[in-house]
């Protein structure tokens, strides 16, 4: 589930740049770029010189490389939570379509919105357990990188 998208990550305006810096594998550079924003700059990367800018995504890929474990699983966490968000969404308005095709007494309606809801739960337990599991690896690494 999802496995493409997370061994294809979408590359960013930022993504040919830190690759061109640091050589580093296209699964890598979102990541790279989180650590340059969130750990060396605190900070947007636009104002940033080529130089700086640079030296930024090298430093940011020494952490990445320090700490592996740990931000991959971070990274794993924050796509399924995100995916798990727009699921949940769309459970809640799955159920409101079965709720009005319900009140309207439409059973071919009833019948395709509640096999929509039935997938979509089954979606969101398979998101909520994936969260869980690299949350807790997430915490894990952590632990041991302390």
């Amino acid at each position: 589930m999802f496995l493409n998208q997370i061994l294809n990550p979408k590359p960013t305006a930022y993504s040919a740049a830190i690759a061109e810096a640091t050589g580093a594998h296209r699964m890598q550079l979102p990541i790279i770029e989180r650590i340059m924003r969130e750990v060396i700059f605190h900070s947007t990367l636009d104002w940033q010189t080529k130089d700086q800018f640079d030296t930024g995504a090298l430093e940011a890929q020494k952490e990445y490389e320090a700490a592996r474990g740990f931000y991959e699983a971070e990274q794993k966490s924050i796509f399924y939570r995100f995916h798990l968000v727009k699921t949940s969404d769309q459970l809640a308005e799955a159920i409101a379509q079965l709720d009005r095709a319900t009140a309207k007494g439409k059973p071919e309606r009833i019948s395709k919105c509640q096999a929509k809801v039935e997938k979509l739960q089954e979606m969101n337990i398979k998101l909520i357990e994936q969260t869980d599991l690299w949350e807790r690896i997430m915490h894990r690494m952590s632990q041991i990188l302390a």
